[in-house]
Order: C-alpha cells, then structure tokens, then sequence
C-alpha cells in the first residue's frame, strides 16, 4: 500500500518540523510548505491526501489558503485540517465557512493531532 502524503502549510519552522517528525513516525509522507501560495502551488502539483494549515501564514491567510483549495477542481476533494494559535471565539465557524475539515488549537495534544490526522485519512 501506498504511504498517505500530508502536506504542512506553516511559517513556524520549529513547528513544522515536529508535526512532520511525528508524521513520519506514524507512516506518513510529507511535504512542507512555508507560504500559503506555495502551498496552494503545492497542493495541486503533487495532490497530497491531506492539507494540515496554519491560519497565521506570511503572504495568504490559512482562510483563504482554505477556499481557495475548497473552490479549486483540482483540490477540492483534499481534506484540509487546520492548526491554529488564533484565539478568536468564532473561529470553528470561520474554519467551517471556508472548507476546513477539522480544527484544533494550538498548543495542542499530540495525541489530537495524530486522532484528527487518522480520522481524515486513516
């Protein structure tokens, strides 16, 4: 069987690197992203099983990153998981309203990033 690809869009490399190492860990092939446009770019060049996003990105919000990725023929079939330090009250509606998947906030439980990664795509 194939190895699942999950595409991280973050800015906080650090952040990156221990949800990519505890992907990987788990089985996971994954592909990084450090701007919200690259990732766009990302996402549809190599069709990855899951998007795990970030809000507060350099150059395109996580929202718009979100939607655009829903809108797109390409990529709306891609299961989109957002992780996110905002701390606003409505933000499980806004991850909704733009085509999130799932959300949790961070600092997060690994043990709910890895729950919520199995959940999107086994």
């Amino acid at each position: 069987m194939d190895k699942k690809r999950i595409l991280i869009i973050e800015d906080e490399g650090d952040q990156t690197i221990l949800i990519q190492m505890r992907l990987e860990t788990m089985g996971y092939e994954v592909l990084t992203a450090a701007k919200g446009q690259i990732g766009l770019d990302l996402a549809t060049k190599e069709q990855p099983d899951l998007v795990i996003l970030d809000i507060m990105l350099p150059d395109l919000d996580g929202f718009i990153v979100c939607q655009k990725l829903k809108e797109s023929p390409e990529t709306k079939h891609i299961p989109i998981f957002i992780i996110t330090a905002m701390g606003t009250d409505d933000l499980e509606r806004k991850c909704k309203s733009c085509g999130a998947d799932h959300m949790i906030r961070k600092p997060y439980d690994a043990k709910d990033l890895l729950a919520g990664v199995r959940k999107l795509v086994g």
